[in-house]
């Protein structure tokens, strides 16, 4: 598999800032301006019909065009600008890019459409999620461009039918290489699980479900304009709309008729250049012409239809694996194998409702490897990997069955102990600080390398049976955890330091 691409820098920086809620206006516009072609984005977007109406006089200033669009659809911009500059580095063969942005920005247009007749589900967030949604193919394409041109016999198949040879070309799906691409650029929930589990809605939760259906809908929606098979894909999208958005196939006509109109134009905003859009009066011509030309005695269509279900049983059964091992990367450090943050803080708000209402206590500890820079420095980052996976490999096997022990980001790790106050959270933790420094490790130049690890713990006693913020709870004992190491830094590394007092459960302010 090929490297993740990564953001470039100014991109980066703004994908960081619009994720905090105090940024200023100003900080945004002057990184927009450190990347002329975004910039270029910026301005031509905010001068959108979208976004200006009619009324509204053009604008040449970035401030204004930054202002105008707002943090939110500035830094989803950013996502999509990010996506279209990672796929031209990259070397893809005879895959034709310029028509997967066409599909891109049809599937976008079509999300956007349903989101607008579906109550709670952002229309503009969709239209991201629509365009980022098969982003994965193209790393796909980047580790495998030898099979660009099998890809093009299928490209603009039933979804299904191109799973199914993604399955058979690299091994694996757009979607796995969605989950892996949500965690190296950190994309909120909000986007990154309609675009893991848009094959699979039902397995997101409930705030988030309808926005996986609508990307799923998309999808098929926008085959309508450019599968070969009009009559099929016409059929699947009559029968997905009408589950989705309660839509007969007027409305549906409808709405492809207003996908093919729209395309152009939000195309143009991004500066992608796309063909004239099929309207519903052509697919229609397309779909019953397929009708007439479908010669097939009764006998070769039982044949076929008995193949094809034999088929979509075996996908069916394949899909329902890649499901579950998408899940499981979901919540799953790509390095270290360990769960990472997202998960941690899962189990722990499980935990924290567990232990409020039945008692006992809960330990965090949190650890930190020491002096983790001079190791990439010294000896490189494939030896820091090593370092990093063999601690990793440590720190879980002093757990115990229940525990939970996280890879929290860079070197940092975290462990969640149930049933354990701080006594027996600071045994745990002066197990594996001796076991990691036993580590038995040869840096790449045959010098032996100790390593160390610093730990911070923190704990709280149950149960309460007042009014609680539970999200605040948890913020709350990590923070303890997190300060407690601070000090174990401070003092001299390689020891662990307890909070002083119980985390108190923190007040819903509410209530």
């Amino acid at each position: 598999m090929a490297s993740l691409p990564a953001p470039p820098r100014a991109l980066a920086s703004i994908l960081d800032a619009a994720s905090d809620p105090d940024v200023q206006i100003d900080s945004l516009a002057r990184m927009v301006a450190a990347d002329p072609s975004f910039a270029a984005v910026v301005l031509k977007t905010a001068n959108t019909t979208r976004y200006r109406g009619s009324r509204q006089e053009p604008i040449t200033d970035l401030r204004q065009a930054t202002l105008r669009l707002g943090v939110r659809s500035l830094r989803n911009y950013a996502l999509c600008h990010t996506a279209r500059c990672c796929a031209a580095s990259g070397d893809l063969g005879e895959f034709d890019l310029n028509q997967f942005w066409e599909d891109c920005v049809r599937r976008a247009v079509a999300a956007e459409l349903l989101a607008e007749h579906l109550h709670g589900v952002d229309p503009r967030e969709a239209f991201t999620v629509g365009l980022l949604l098969e982003v994965g193919v193209v790393v796909l394409m980047m580790a495998h461009p030898e099979h660009a041109g099998a890809w093009g016999d299928v490209q603009h198949a039933e979804p299904i039918v191109r799973l199914s040879q993604e399955l058979v070309l690299f091994g694996r799906t757009h979607a796995d290489t969605n989950a892996e691409l949500a965690e190296e650029w950190q994309l909120p929930d909000e986007i990154a699980l309609p675009l893991i589990h848009h094959h699979n809605a039902d397995s997101v939760p409930t705030p988030l479900r309808d926005m996986a259906r609508v990307a799923a809908g998309a999808e098929t929606l926008a085959s309508v304009l450019s599968s070969h098979d009009k009559r099929s894909t016409l059929d699947r999208a009559n029968h997905q709309l009408a589950d989705l958005i309660g839509a007969d196939t007027d409305k549906v006509s409808e709405i492809v008729d207003a996908l093919g109109q729209r395309v152009q134009d939000a195309a143009e905003a991004l500066g992608i250049h796309v063909g004239e859009q099929p309207r519903m009066e052509d697919i229609l011509k397309a779909a019953n012409q397929s009708l007439v030309n479908m010669n097939l005695s009764y006998e070769d269509l039982v044949r076929r239809l008995e193949a094809l279900i034999i088929e979509k049983e075996a996908l069916a059964a394949q899909l329902d694996e890649r499901n579950r091992e998408l899940q499981r990367l979901s919540v799953t450090d790509t390095l270290t194998q360990l769960p990472n943050r997202r998960e941690l803080f899962r189990r722990l708000n499980d935990e924290l409702h567990r232990i409020k209402r039945h008692g006992t206590s809960l330990a965090m500890v949190v650890a930190d490897i020491d002096h983790f820079k001079r190791i990439n420095d010294t000896w490189g980052h494939v030896f820091g990997d090593e370092v990093l996976t063999k601690v990793a490999t440590t720190l879980g096997g002093c757990a115990r069955t229940n525990d939970v022990v996280a890879r929290v980001g860079g070197e940092e790790f975290a462990a969640l102990l149930p049933n354990t106050d701080l006594r027996g959270g600071a045994t745990l933790a002066n197990r594996m600080r001796v076991s990691v420094s036993r580590l038995p490790l040869t840096a790449p130049d045959g010098q032996t390398v100790r390593i160390t690890v610093s730990f911070g713990i923190a704990w709280l006693q149950g149960p309460w049976r007042g009014p609680t913020n539970i999200e605040a709870v948890s913020t709350q004992l990590y923070s303890a955890a997190d300060g407690a190491l601070y000090h174990s830094k401070k003092n001299g590394r390689n020891r662990v330091t307890p909070s002083t007092d119980a985390v108190p459960w923190a007040q819903d302010v509410a209530a």
